[in-house]
């Protein structure tokens, strides 16, 4: 495995992509694979640790990788830093590898120049794409040059690697559209620790019981669309008298709060800003969840949504690509439209009201989950996928 953020020696570790491999390579160790994850370097950490199974090697020269780490975001220096250090380290390793899996797009890259050396099977992981949205992220011209580098990158990649896994279907079909083999794109979802996130989890004792809690747990970064739920948090709070949790950080969090004072929302009762927190205690907080919102403006096939759904909470989520692809409006979840404030609050009142249908959408949601997103189905589908593409290579 190959990507340029990883976990700390405690296995702390907060996106999306870094549950996705830390979980993925714990579940193909159970199943008796060996995994070795090569990462960037980061701050008061070892090059090298076990953790669960899983050999943690990190890359670093002359302390640039330690220095370009943010836990909230990938910069780009890192990501220009990285192929050629990974490269450079996995070349003076003794031992011989069959696959060689580097996640999004220049750790994918890594993945491809490492298999030519080392004759190897390269894949490439895609966690989803902000080609559909780079326009409400970033000004015309920006978004403009976003969409043509990520097109041409993505087909890239997708042409030079053995085979191209993404987490959804939508940019899948995208990347096919554009040239890229389709034997060679699949389509495999993330997946959740149904060891972790179940039902009737210990409840925190850091968090008020005393009112309904509207929880979600993001990066605080502008396409995760929290500020959406800040927006609708007065426009529940009209209505019921509960109680706004946000865990995570990111450079947004300071407009966030912000934006709550702005509003009206009393920081500390109507809404927490609680930080971020160690993946393996996030259980333990929803458990403390009335319901569980995912305002994203665009998403992979959500591991947030995955883990609410296993522990049979209420998902309020918006009706986009990647979240309607695991879970159906008024059967495992609640969709709304995006970017729409008013709707999120008026979807979360009816969840407050209609027990029996919140009852109802978090009992599916649960035997959907187990039944289809754990980690062991997942790895299945991704050893086979190692194994045909070594057969065809060989």
């Amino acid at each position: 495995m190959a990507y340029e953020l990883g976990p700390l020696d405690d296995a702390f570790f907060t996106g999306g992509v870094e549950v996705h491999i830390v979980e993925l390579s714990k579940a193909l160790v159970r199943m008796g694979q060996s995994v070795t994850f090569l990462t960037g370097n980061t701050p008061h950490t070892k090059k090298e640790v076990w953790i669960d199974g899983i050999r943690v090697i990190r890359t670093e020269k002359f302390g640039l990788m330690k220095r370009t780490w943010n836990p909230d975001v990938l910069t780009f220096t890192r990501q220009l830093l990285f192929p050629p250090l990974a490269v450079q380290k996995i070349l003076g390793f003794q031992e011989r590898f069959d696959i060689i899996h580097g996640h999004i797009y220049t750790a994918g890259l890594t993945a491809y120049l490492v298999g030519k050396l080392k004759h190897a099977v390269s894949i490439n992981t895609i966690h989803g794409s902000y080609y559909e949205v780079w326009h409400l992220l970033r000004s015309k011209r920006k978004a403009r040059v976003y969409k043509a580098a990520e097109r041409i990158i993505a087909t890239l990649v997708g042409k030079l690697v053995d085979a191209q896994i993404h987490t959804e279907s939508s940019f899948a079909k995208k990347v096919v559209e554009w040239g890229v083999g389709k034997e060679k794109v699949h389509v495999i979802f993330n997946g959740v620790n149904l060891n972790r996130f179940f039902p009737n989890k210990p409840l925190t004792d850091a968090i008020p019981r005393d009112l309904p809690i509207i929880m979600t747990a993001r990066r605080l970064v502008p396409k995760c669309g929290v500020k959406y739920l800040v927006e609708s948090a007065p426009i529940v709070l009209k209505r019921h008298k509960v109680r706004f949790v946000i865990i995570g950080e990111g450079p947004e969090k300071q407009k966030l709060v912000k934006k709550a004072k702005d509003l009206g929302l009393k920081i500390g009762e109507d809404i927490l800003f609680l930080g971020s927190l160690p993946h393996e205690k996030i259980p333990n907080y929803m458990a403390a969840a009335d319901i569980v919102a995912v305002p994203s403006i665009v998403e992979a096939t959500s591991v947030l949504v995955m883990e609410a759904m296993a522990m049979e909470k209420p998902v309020i989520a918006t009706n986009i690509n990647g979240i309607r692809e695991i879970t159906e409006h008024l059967t495992t979840s609640y969709l709304v439209e995006p970017r729409n404030p008013k709707a999120l609050a008026e979807g979360i009142i009816i969840l407050l009201e209609d027990k029996l249908l919140s009852k109802k959408i978090a009992k599916k949601a649960k035997e959907k989950a187990r039944k289809e997103f754990s980690w062991e189905n997942i790895a299945k589908k991704t050893l086979n996928l190692y194994q045909k593409t070594l057969a065809l290579k060989n």
